[in-house]
């Protein structure tokens, strides 16, 4: 295990350094791009779901929480890992079209980004790397959802980092007031160079310690490209889940190969409204 995890760590690295060498040709606050001296302990934080289309559309706030100044880049990629060309607009008041930004932020600073449209996709990935070897930034992502101008509902998530496995709990209950189905989507993100496999494990309530035992179902998902991620439904995973979950609710654990971000949301049929779902990461 000790010899995977160094590759594994390697691979990261790599792919950070590789990054910050591309983000000298994104656009920047002050214009234009100004490289830094690299550092080989690059902190990434991603977003797994950004969305950028007619209905949802995501804001960034990015805040620093270190006293001196910090650049933070940030890489936008499609579903399928290619680069992703994306319009947006800063709480500076400019206006951008690009596969990346980089943004310098002094101490205790917060700034916003609003996207507009996206090349190709409905949605997107972000990855934010910082040449400072530290965490102390922030970046919350709000999907809002629209009727043409009119907003239906907003929710937040926060940047993660990236784990090799997670678990998140399942409700596919009939809500006790709406009376509407409840069901939950998710969308995990492979940040590495290499693509990703995938194990995904449904266990039930688990009465007298049943989820002890084994799990009720499990999948082995298709390959997600290097920079790509899969978005859908448990159901789309688990077309039973309905009769797996014999009361309804339970929780995957899902174990990859690759460190992946993940976003969990949750629905209920015939209403706008969405939350997010605690996703716990498990090294």
């Amino acid at each position: 295990m000790k010899w995977m995890t160094l590759i594994i760590a390697s691979c990261a690295l790599w792919a950070q350094d590789n990054r910050l060498d591309q983000a000298t040709h994104f656009p920047s606050r002050n214009g234009q791009s100004v490289e830094r001296d690299k550092n080989a302990a690059n902190v990434e934080k991603y977003l797994a779901h950004v969305s950028v289309n007619d209905q949802w559309k995501s804001t960034l706030l990015i805040r620093s929480d270190a006293k001196y100044d910090q650049r933070i880049s940030l890489f936008f990629y499609g579903p399928d890992g290619r680069p992703a060309r994306a319009q947006f607009s800063t709480t500076d008041g400019a206006s951008f079209q690009s596969e990346g930004f980089n943004i310098d932020l002094t101490g205790y600073e917060i700034f916003g980004i609003s996207f507009q449209n996206l090349n190709n996709w409905p949605s997107m990935q972000v990855v934010a790397v910082t040449s400072e070897n530290d965490r102390f930034y922030s970046i919350e992502n709000t999907y809002n959802r629209y009727d043409g101008s009119y907003k239906l509902a907003a929710v937040g998530t926060l940047a993660t980092e990236s784990f090799p496995k997670f678990l998140m709990d399942m409700d596919e209950r009939i809500d006790s007031y709406s009376h509407q189905q409840k069901f939950r989507g998710f969308a995990i993100f492979n940040p590495s160079s290499d693509p990703c496999n995938c194990d995904v494990l449904l266990y039930d309530h688990g009465p007298e310690g049943a989820n002890t035992i084994e799990e009720v179902a499990r999948v082995s998902m298709n390959p997600i490209p290097a920079n790509g991620k899969w978005l859908g439904y448990a159901i789309d995973l688990f077309p039973q889940i309905d009769n797996q979950l014999p009361k309804g609710f339970g929780y995957i654990y899902t174990e990859c190969d690759r460190s992946v971000s993940v976003i969990g949301l949750s629905f209920e049929e015939n209403s706008p409204m969405t939350g997010s779902v605690p996703v716990e990461y498990l090294e």
